[in-house]
């Protein structure tokens, strides 16, 4: 009888990371991942591909860019939340105001961030979440 030598493994932590600017993109996986090398992380370059690959598989979080071109974060946010519920859903954005982050709560998103201060809410928010999954 054959066995899956993964099968007692659990599947990582899984990032998805959706910003249509693959230089932001690919520098906030790269960086995200010298801080956490534990986890996995997937990228989006646009809210369509996104929620493509939520309908595939919910991953465990997801950093949005608000304005994207084809939906904006709130839309990707609204979609995911209902093939997702329980995928963690944090919106980011240039943009920084009460406004946005009030929208981002509505559209069901569980926290916003300026990208402006992300090297420092970032990676505790991160380290929370991490902690809580395992």
């Amino acid at each position: 009888m054959k066995t899956n030598p993964f099968e007692n493994h659990p599947i990582p932590y899984q990032l998805l990371i959706a910003d249509d600017h693959a230089a932001l993109r690919n520098t906030l996986a790269l960086w995200i991942g010298n801080l956490f090398p534990q986890i996995l992380i997937l990228e989006a370059e646009n809210g369509l591909e996104a929620i493509r690959i939520c309908q595939k598989n919910c991953v465990d979080l997801m950093l949005i860019d608000l304005k994207m071109p084809d939906i904006d974060g709130f839309q990707v946010t609204q979609r995911v939340r209902e093939i997702c519920p329980h995928t963690q859903i944090y919106l980011m954005s240039m943009i920084e105001g009460e406004a946005y982050q009030q929208q981002a709560k509505l559209a069901g998103a569980n926290g916003f961030f300026s990208k402006n201060t992300m090297d420092t809410d970032l990676p505790l928010t991160l380290a929370r979440l991490i902690c809580e999954a395992v």
